[in-house]
């Protein structure tokens, strides 16, 4: 059995911030390779979201085993323990302050894991394309100015840009209408496919829009 327990909805980024979580499970797990593959966990699930690109000293990720039941442990005890901790990332973002959308920013095609990473960041932490999501408003050129202002190069007219699976942008043209696009800018979970085709490397991270609630509730109290 796995258990997860997390807290946070401000200040969330990658490498976590005022965010805690708590991992448990009657596994009877060795310790030593517990060390091994929970960090692993970490970068795949709490270090790929980010409500407002805000970090702070205060971030923990426990995971406890109380060794009560003996498992045959391996990539199904992994892949479950994996599932658990992205679905509380998951729930954070959805519960981000002011969140209204869920953002899943899917870069594909990046020659280098750390291209692919801040690729996904820099459109992922845009306020330019957070307040996009939140209007509706399909404005494409938010997202390609998120992916330039990185400084890495690629060639923009072999970017393709879908939202939900439906194509946006191919040889920087609209394909499809906006009221199509907005329509997909209004669901509740939303994913940006960018496809740059310069390499195989692949990298996602969860973000949410940026609302005026958030505003409201950062802009009238003290930390």
């Amino acid at each position: 059995m796995i258990l997860g327990i997390a807290k946070g909805a401000g200040m969330i980024a990658p490498n976590m911030a005022t965010m805690l979580a708590f991992i448990l499970t009657d596994a009877e797990i060795p310790k030593d390779y517990l060390k091994k593959i929970f960090p692993k966990f970490v970068e795949k699930s709490f270090n790929r979201i980010t409500v407002d690109g805000d970090t702070s000293t205060n971030d923990t990720v426990y995971m406890l085993a109380s060794n009560l039941k003996p498992i045959k442990f391996g990539k199904e005890f992994e892949n479950h323990c994996l599932e658990v901790m992205q679905e509380l990332a998951h729930l954070i973002i959805k519960d981000g302050e002011g969140a209204g959308k869920v953002i899943k920013v899917h870069i594909k095609g990046a020659k280098t894991k750390r291209d692919a990473q801040v690729f996904a960041e820099s459109v992922a932490n845009s306020l330019l394309v957070k307040t996009a999501f939140y209007g509706e408003d399909p404005n494409w050129g938010r997202i390609f100015s998120a992916l330039g202002k990185t400084g890495i190069e690629f060639k923009v007219e072999e970017v393709e840009l879908y939202i939900n699976n439906v194509l946006w942008i191919k040889n920087l043209k609209m394909i499809n209408s906006e009221e199509k696009i907005k329509k997909e800018m209004g669901k509740d979970n939303v994913e940006v496919l960018i496809k740059l085709k310069e390499g195989k490397i692949s990298y996602e991270v969860l973000t949410c829009d940026l609302t005026e609630e958030y505003i409201k509730i950062n802009a009238h109290y003290r930390t």
